[in-house]
């Protein structure tokens, strides 16, 4: 939990003068008050639009669909012989959904593609190529393969 930009031995930062903002804020040598609200009360995407903004439900919805949480599960999976097809076939579904989501709302509503990044983050794909994992199109479809044994739906 110490900062990186923070010398123990010699008890200072070695970025104090042009530090961040954040940086003059926290006690980088003290981390506990930090420590107890890591996690709670955290500003979502949706907290900063008006309500009522069209956008919203598809927030909620791939929110719900495509949980971060959910893909770092199956990809837990996906070194698991026995659960590797499965957790692709997963991991592909979700692909497919969060692409379907993005595209519904961009054609729907108009958004360019920072408001679309901002709305749902990163597309999952893109997440996934950090993991070796390879986006496959076929007539519309999108499939993930691993480089020891790709996936193939049926």
């Amino acid at each position: 939990w110490t900062c990186l930009f923070f010398q123990q031995k010699e008890s200072k930062c070695t970025i104090y003068q042009h530090r961040p903002l954040e940086c003059s804020l926290l006690k980088c040598w003290d981390t506990a008050d930090l420590e107890k609200v890591a996690g709670k009360n955290l500003l979502r995407r949706a907290d900063l639009m008006a309500p009522g903004n069209p956008v919203l439900p598809y927030i909620a919805t791939h929110e719900e669909k495509c949980s971060l949480d959910n893909l770092a599960s199956l990809l837990a999976l996906v070194n698991s012989r026995d659960s590797q097809q499965e957790a692709l076939e997963e991991l592909s579904l979700l692909v497919n959904t969060d692409l379907a989501i993005r595209s519904q709302a961009c054609t729907r509503l108009r958004l360019d593609v920072d408001l679309e990044l901002f709305c749902f983050g990163r597309p999952l794909f893109k997440i996934l190529e950090e993991y070796a994992l390879q986006l496959q199109e076929e007539n519309g479809r999108y499939t993930l393969t691993t480089a020891s044994s790709p996936f193939y739906p049926e």
